[in-house]
């Protein structure tokens, strides 16, 4: 196709979904080339705001999630990125209101529902996600309902609990780090959270946790200097450096240090 001169969207959704997933510059880059040949592909701003949500630009990730459903705007598929990337860039209360629009234009969608469940599971009345788990069609992940539980009732007892079952999870699967790192973020326990990210054994499958790791709930661990440590084993640091576009917590005039100054000292 590209040798009769077209250029379509999914051609290069396709190209990028191919890179490793670890290879966040070449997967954005390649994104960016598809909306420059088609730009009005609602597909690839809805990839390419999840893309830019694993490296922590979320701003950026909101405007192209709401792009996408500008072009699409009754596709719930579009609506639920939307209100995803909303609540994960910490505008929760718009979040929620997008979900009443959607709710309201698809009663019925299985993804509505399961935006619902998972704005609820972090962000709203634990009470309410806890009804939604126990009311799901599926059976849902065991850890998730720990995790409920420490929220309704965050004593020591609880808090262990849900994080000693995102433990076992990944002593299981130890690619896997994206539930520990929430629960260990959503409790307060950052110094473990950033000895799990310094330790994790598979920055080659990053890719795959990166879409958690700058959510309200992590926010904290970035505060921490020590954590532009665990970007540069992670290689966000890398990404930042190489393409000059660095994460939304970077810009934040309260942050304790300077992350280009901090970054100077990792190659």
């Amino acid at each position: 196709m590209e040798k009769l001169g077209f250029a379509p969207g999914a051609l290069y959704a396709a190209k990028a979904s191919l890179l490793p997933q670890s290879d966040f510059g070449g997967i954005l880059t390649m994104q960016e080339s598809g909306i420059r040949a088609d730009p009005a592909n609602a597909m690839l701003y809805r990839l390419h705001a999840e893309e830019l949500q694993r490296v922590g630009r979320m701003s950026e990730a909101v405007f192209d999630a709401h792009q996408a459903l500008a072009f699409d705007p009754l596709s719930p598929s579009l609506q639920d990125g939307y209100m995803s990337a909303l609540a994960y860039a910490g505008k929760t209360d718009a979040a929620f209101e997008q979900l009443q629009k959607s709710e309201a234009m698809w009663p019925n969608a299985r993804n509505i529902h399961g935006a619902r469940y998972r704005l609820y599971l972090r962000y709203g009345d634990p009470n309410e996600a806890l009804a939604l788990f126990r009311a799901a069609p599926v059976p849902l992940d065991p850890a998730q309902e720990e995790f409920i539980q420490a929220r309704i009732d965050p004593s020591p007892a609880n808090i262990e609990k849900a994080i000693n079952a995102e433990r076992a999870l990944y002593a299981r699967e130890p690619r896997y780090i994206a539930g520990l790192i929430q629960v260990l973020g959503q409790f307060g326990r950052k110094d473990e959270a950033l000895d799990v990210l310094l330790h994790y054994s598979r920055p080659d499958a990053i890719g795959y946790n990166a879409d958690v790791l700058f959510r309200p709930a992590l926010r904290d661990i970035w505060r921490d200097p020590r954590s532009i440590a665990a970007a540069a084993h992670l290689g966000f640091l890398r990404y930042w450096k190489t393409s000059g576009h660095w994460p939304d917590f970077c810009n934040d005039p309260s942050l304790p240090y300077d992350c280009k100054k901090e970054a100077a000292k990792y190659h």
